[in-house]
């Protein structure tokens, strides 16, 4: 009977972790704009389109370089969502621009 007790406990155990670890992926911790990219020197941006209307971004120079990359977020985000890449160019001397669709 003890056996059956113990393994219950570790897998209503081991869903517990699972559970709080998808939620984790499923659910990020979110930050706002300004928090990311306070100590950064940036601009904002507005490129027009097209179409006729205006795409917002944020430009950050980097004036040791020549180099310039452009991030656009995916399907179903923000550009918020986007701003995580921004570090990785900036830390390999690239200019970065990332708009908002």
């Amino acid at each position: 009977m003890w056996v059956f007790s113990l393994f219950l406990v570790i897998v209503l155990g081991i869903i517990l972790v699972c559970m709080k670890l998808s939620n984790k992926i499923i659910h990020p911790e979110k930050h706002l704009c300004e928090e990311v990219t306070t100590d950064l020197d940036k601009e904002e941006v507005y490129i027009d389109s097209s179409y006729g209307y205006k795409m917002y971004g944020v430009f950050f120079p980097n004036k040791n370089t020549k180099k310039f990359i452009i991030i656009c977020h995916g399907f179903k985000c923000c550009i918020y969502n986007s701003m995580k890449y921004m570090h990785i160019f900036l830390k390999r001397d690239f200019n970065v621009l990332v708009y908002d669709n």
